[in-house]
């Protein structure tokens, strides 16, 4: 008889607890609050953490750290075999440990650190790569073990002198008097010189002479020493923002014709 009669009480439990709460559903309680949008921890009440811009409870975070994109700076952005390349940044959270910077495959392994306030600092010497575009990253971790990498930027690697493509022939040369010589080359000019060598009698030495460049383009003001009949070369130097320099003689012959 004890057996038969646990069922029966176990059942009356039950009806006596849905008469109790109606079910436990009361129509009239509010709806749940929605999740709170967030930015960051700052947006969030309390002891929530922004977790994949919804504030979360304590140790939710799954977010992985990331870089202040206007806080990255990278110079110089084109560069040759052997010369430095300087990064800093500045990260959204706290990270764990140094944050692994590399520029393609490990063509640029970068050395630094944290100087405060989540700023980090680096310098890396190009090695011998092929010419083109790096992408530098970030590879970063933060104290619950998520890992992030962002892309910092672009260094361009550039071991090609540049070319000259034109110029202009500045016509008849009188002595003693400035003449401009313009020149055209095949890419972005960071600097450029004019020299003239004397090929003939009456040549005096002139000391080269900087040009002026914008762009791709270049202009050099210039004056020919001398009397009728004196004669030079005009060598030219360009060199572009990687410091890859092209030296080309004897662009064209001077003689002074009036």
């Amino acid at each position: 008889m004890g057996r038969a009669e646990a069922p029966v009480a176990l059942v009356a439990i039950v009806v006596a607890l849905g008469a109790v709460c109606g079910g436990c559903f009361d129509p009239a309680l509010p709806e749940p609050l929605p999740p709170i949008a967030c930015f960051d921890d700052d947006d969030c009440p309390g002891l929530l953490s922004c977790v994949q811009n919804r504030c979360g409870g304590a140790g939710e975070d799954r977010r992985p750290p990331g870089v202040v994109a206007d806080s990255v700076v990278v110079a110089p952005v084109t560069a040759g075999p052997g010369d430095t390349v300087t990064v800093a940044f500045r990260v959204d959270e706290p990270v764990s440990g140094v944050p692994v910077v590399v520029a393609g495959d490990d063509a640029i392994r970068f050395v630094g650190g944290g100087s405060g306030d989540d700023v980090f600092a680096y310098a890396g010497a190009v090695g011998a790569v092929e010419d083109g575009a790096l992408a530098i990253t970030a590879t970063l971790q933060d104290a619950a073990g998520n890992t992030g990498e962002a892309i910092l930027g672009v260094v361009v690697v550039d071991t090609t002198p540049p070319a000259l493509v034109s110029f202009d022939e500045p016509g008849l040369i009188a002595g003693d008097t400035p003449f401009a010589f313009a020149f055209r080359a095949d890419e972005t000019l960071a600097g450029g010189r004019c020299a003239l060598r004397a090929t003939g009698l009456g040549g005096a030495p002139v000391e080269p002479v900087e040009a002026v460049v914008d762009g791709a383009g270049g202009r050099c003001a210039l004056v020919v020493p001398g009397g009728l009949g004196a004669s030079f070369a005009l060598d030219l130097v360009l060199v572009d923002p990687a410091g890859n320099e092209a030296r080309i003689d004897g662009v064209m012959q001077l003689t002074v014709t009036r």
